[in-house]
């Protein structure tokens, strides 16, 4: 099972922390499984919950984005924030 991964990213006054975790299904058991090659990431302006995760990185197209890795999902979601608000260095 892979570790839940928060980090953060600042830039100035802004803060945005990024919430990673690999994906979980159950199988035909009904056995909870984790998928250590697939993760997804959430951002947020304010410290992730357990009640709030953050808003999930989503395609154009409104679908879920799969990463195979901690540092991929970490990597693509700053890139994806850093685009969509226009926080360029």
């Amino acid at each position: 099972m892979a570790t839940i991964q928060t980090a953060t990213f600042n830039k100035g006054k802004l803060k945005v922390w990024f919430y990673i975790d690999n994906i979980r299904y159950y199988d035909k058991d009904q056995n909870l499984k984790d998928d250590d090659n697939k993760f997804i990431c959430y951002f947020k302006f304010s410290e992730p919950s357990a009640l709030c995760l953050g808003e999930q990185i989503k395609n154009p197209q409104n679908q879920t984005v799969y990463h195979n890795s901690i540092n991929n999902a970490y990597n693509n979601g700053l890139n994806y924030v850093k685009t969509k608000f226009k926080l360029q260095d």
